[in-house]
Formats: structure tokens, C-alpha cells, sequence
């Protein structure tokens, strides 16, 4: 029984997408089995394969740059009619404040002041 436990969780790790093989982050005890992660959904081995050989951007990033993040966000606040949770919501974040941890990790905490006030049909 213990044995099946271990195989289901092993099902469950995430897989490069080049060579299948099972990866773990890099605080995790990493077995002759499994790879790290490397990004964009790639071990670390596939990941600097790809980038060595120029082939990087066929693979897709799984998160949005903060930079692509922030231009949206002011794109929709001077648009106006929408409030700061309607413009987080539009953005993929569930709350405000996740947006928020965007400004304050992009170094732009300014931003804040903008968004806080803005409500319906009022631009930034």
C-alpha cells in the first residue's frame, strides 16, 4: 500500500515537455529519476538545450511578465468605467490586492495611489 501511495504522487509531478521526465522544484530532495524545473514547462537540462540552441520562444512563458501586467492595468484605469477589483478581475487576480503584490514586486508601490481611489467611471 505504501508503494502505491509513492507511484501516485510520482503521476502527479509535473513533466517536461520535451523529455517526460518527472521534475521537482528546487527545494525538494531530487532522485536520480527526476530533473529540476527550468521554466516555461521544461527541466533544467531541456531548458538550457533550447536556449543554447535558439529554440527558447517556441516554448510558450506559463506566467505574465510584471512589465506586460502593469501596461494592461493603466491601459484599462485611463479606458475609466471600471473599478481597481474590475480591472484586477480582467487581469486574471481574484482580489486587488494581488495586483497589488504586482506593483510592489515591479517596484512601482506609486501605483497604488492611482488604483486605490478608482472607482466606477472615474479614470486613474
Amino acid at each position: 500500500m505504501g508503494s502505491e501511495a509513492a507511484v501516485t504522487r510520482a503521476r502527479r509531478r509535473p513533466r517536461c515537455r520535451l523529455c517526460r521526465f518527472p521534475m521537482v522544484t528546487a527545494r525538494e530532495v531530487r532522485k536520480p529519476s527526476q530533473r529540476r524545473v527550468g521554466g516555461r514547462g521544461l527541466c533544467t537540462n531541456c531548458y538550457s538545450h533550447e536556449q543554447h540552441g535558439g529554440r527558447l520562444e517556441d516554448h510558450p512563458r506559463r506566467t505574465r511578465r510584471s512589465d506586460d501586467v502593469l501596461d494592461d492595468a493603466m491601459v484599462y484605469a485611463y479606458r475609466g468605467g471600471m473599478t481597481k477589483h474590475d480591472i484586477a478581475r480582467q487581469l486574471g487576480y481574484s482580489r486587488f490586492d494581488s495586483l497589488y503584490q504586482v506593483f510592489r514586486r515591479a517596484g512601482r508601490r506609486d501605483l497604488y495611489g492611482k488604483f486605490k481611489n478608482l472607482t466606477e467611471g472615474v479614470t486613474a
